[in-house]
């Protein structure tokens, strides 16, 4: 009984691991929001074109209507959907196509994909008691992750990814060498598909590859690069391949190159100065997600630190540099892993707000989860304690933003849904254009709540208008839905080449027949 005793906490030790995520977010729902989980419903913008999209899918695949901007759809022609691409409304579609899609559903999808990816974890490396014990206070206030638990996006799908490379990648440190074929194969096709998710993914093949092959001529590292330089462009043209196009600076940096490499060089510097600078800027609101990226910076920080010290002192020993590369390696690949996915942001998206905090989440993830598994217990304690200063910014700003979400209108989608009748349900027979509704970007979830959205049938997509001056004429989707300031925007652009019919009033908006529309 006694020699049973051990292993029985262990295992306890690693089921509180798998519940915690799940546990802390009920509670958090309940006491800070005075919810319940099952009453989730999309609030912002992506949310909701994430949820129809979804909704879509799961209904008629890919026969539905375009999610596109300005009626600019992907090149690849199959595809219908918007500027995130089509992969991951083809993973929750076709969830949602065995298991039904409410509102609700993607929360129980984000807590399975997290706690999936954590049993993984714990079963494969089989922690200590102190280790598990110090992932559930990782995992109870890694807010990144109790924020993006109550979600509809792709950043708990990318969180549970990240846990899964935790576990590849401490085994990898651990022991450097060539694994099994098959498990190469496996880890670089995950990694190539993840980046189709989001491209960042993709900075992480270079490290699997040395740490796996051992390059140790020119010619290896050479092939080594190559591959992974071929890997970086892949998943690049894919990505816009996939797309709808969506006018970023990733895609303005794109045509200005074209134009002038010198030109496209002068927008990407000032672009990164301007980025560096917003930042690196301590003044700003002490908003989550502004101390979200100090935590950041303070592990950046203290890495550079800590292998700094390890170099000196290992140059003071005389030790040959092989050997202090063999004995930093987890910090390096923790400081490349952090480093680099900075330096991408900062010189090609947003690396504050949201924007910033989405991306850089799964990889503070990573990097804390091997830090623990590792033993790194400064670096722990540090990732722990300004995780635990985080918390009074998290609680505010997750009572204000995360309470929409549990906010539900049902009076405003019957109210929209008796105002259009049956005008907008899915044409099985008729074009992805006819089945198109196009909607003024000020009515999704900016002027009202755009709860409405849900009334429109699945299969019906909904375009949005962002940039006015990005239309064509003549309009190609069937329905506009337009608010007063929405609709003189239209006429602005295309004046005389708009055909536009009133067809009913509703209380977001009038709903628009196209003349133009060439639909069967």
């Amino acid at each position: 009984m006694h020699k049973q005793w051990p292993r029985f906490v262990t295992w306890l030790g690693m089921a509180l691991v798998v519940a915690a995520p799940a546990a802390v977010s009920l509670l958090l729902v309940h006491s800070v929001l005075g919810a319940a989980i099952g009453n989730f419903v999309p609030a912002t913008d992506d949310e909701m074109f994430y949820w129809r999209e979804i909704d879509t899918f799961s209904a008629v695949n890919f026969r539905g209507g375009y999610y596109t901007y300005e009626e600019q759809p992907a090149a690849w022609t199959v595809s219908h959907f918007g500027a995130h691409g089509p992969l991951f409304p083809m993973l929750y579609g076709g969830l949602g196509e065995l298991f039904g899609w409410h509102p609700n559903t993607v929360v129980f999808f984000n807590l399975l994909v997290v706690t999936a990816a954590l049993a993984v974890l714990v079963v494969s490396i089989r922690p200590t008691l102190g280790q598990l014990g110090l992932f559930v206070v990782l995992l109870a206030t890694f807010w990144p992750l109790q924020w993006e638990l109550p979600s509809l996006g792709q950043e708990a799908l990318h969180l549970g990814f990240a846990i899964l490379m935790a576990a590849v990648f401490f085994r990898l440190l651990r022991s450097p060498g060539r694994r099994p074929q098959w498990v190469t194969t496996a880890v670089v096709l995950s990694l190539l598909l993840a980046s189709l998710f989001r491209p960042f993914w993709i900075a992480l093949l270079l490290p699997y590859l040395i740490l796996n092959y051992h390059p140790g001529s020119a010619r290896a590292w050479l092939a080594v690069l190559a591959a992974s330089a071929a890997a970086v462009v892949g998943v690049f043209v894919t990505t816009v391949y996939i797309s709808a196009p969506y006018p970023s600076f990733v895609r303005n940096l794109m045509v200005a190159t074209a134009a002038s490499r010198r030109v496209g060089l002068r927008l990407l510097a000032s672009y990164a100065l301007e980025n560096t600078k917003q930042f690196l800027d301590w003044r700003g609101p002490l908003t989550f997600f502004n101390v979200n990226r100090y935590q950041l910076v303070l592990l950046l920080l203290a890495l550079v630190l800590v292998i700094g010290l390890a170099l000196w002192q290992s140059r003071r020993a005389g030790q040959p540099w092989r050997a202090y590369l063999s004995q930093q390696s987890d910090q390096i690949f923790h400081l490349y892993n952090a480093g680099l996915i900075t330096l991408v942001v900062l010189a090609l998206y947003i690396p504050t707000g949201y924007e910033g905090f989405r991306v850089f989440a799964p990889y503070l993830l990573m990097t804390s989860v091997l830090l623990i598994l590792s033993r790194r217990w400064v670096l722990v304690a540090l990732v722990l304690v300004s995780g635990l200063l985080q918390a009074p910014a998290f609680v505010h700003d997750y009572a204000i933003e995360k309470g929409r979400n549990f906010a539900y209108d049902p009076g405003q989608v019957s109210a929209f849904s008796a105002s259009v009748g049956n005008l907008l349900d899915y044409d099985p027979h008729g074009s992805a254009w006819s089945n198109t509704l196009l909607l003024d970007g000020q009515l999704l979830c900016y002027q009202v709540r755009c709860d409405y959205l849900m009334a429109v049938p699945a299969g019906r997509g909904v375009s949005v208008i962002f940039f006015p001056d990005r239309l064509t004429a003549p309009l190609k989707s069937k329905y506009l839905l337009l608010s007063q300031a929405g609709y003189t925007l239209v006429q602005n652009r295309l004046g005389s080449k708009l055909h536009l019919q009133l067809l009913r009033t509703t209380p977001v908006g009038g709903l628009y027949l196209n003349l133009d529309c060439a639909c069967p």
